[in-house]
């Protein structure tokens, strides 16, 4: 190949390459900066997004690990998590009208960011995923009733 021909293939896949969560806001930045974001519907449903994306990145991740039994229990809570903030985002997602790729996006990034941590330090839990992860687990509780009462307000 030519140099030109390499050089446009190299400038094509830097433009196309998808986010990664290096490119991500924190989200202990984003609450920072949106302290209200629970009264937010669009900024409620990006954390309901990026939770999930998140809990089931670890899950998977967790189940790919040679199994013990509490492992497999780490990998089923973090299956669960990833249900109910996706409840959460399902439902406002049909209020705010939202892309559904987005949390797709989310969750290559946090793939790709736990292979990245794994490959370097033999850690998933660094960095972003991380503090995500700690805003995610702070903020459960809430999603959780959240998830009951949007779930009884459509059985009305």
């Amino acid at each position: 190949m030519n140099g030109i021909v390499k050089a446009l293939i190299v400038m094509f896949l830097a433009i196309s390459y998808p986010i990664n969560a290096a490119e991500l806001e924190p989200l202990k930045q984003f609450i920072n900066r949106k302290p209200l974001f629970l009264s937010d519907k669009n900024d409620t449903e990006l954390i309901a997004s990026r939770c999930s994306a998140l809990y089931l990145v670890l899950s998977s991740r967790t189940e790919a690990v040679p199994k013990s039994k509490e492992l497999k229990g780490i990998a089923t809570e973090y299956a669960d998590r990833a249900g109910v903030y996706d409840e959460v985002r399902e439902v406002i997602s049909k209020v705010t009208k939202s892309p559904q790729n987005q949390q797709k996006e989310f969750a290559q990034s946090y793939a790709d960011t736990t292979l990245k941590n794994w490959k370097q330090s033999n850690d998933i839990f660094k960095g972003i995923v991380s503090d995500d992860l700690d805003v995610c687990r702070d903020n459960y509780a809430y999603f959780k009733k959240l998830s009951i009462n949007l779930s009884q307000d459509l059985k009305k």
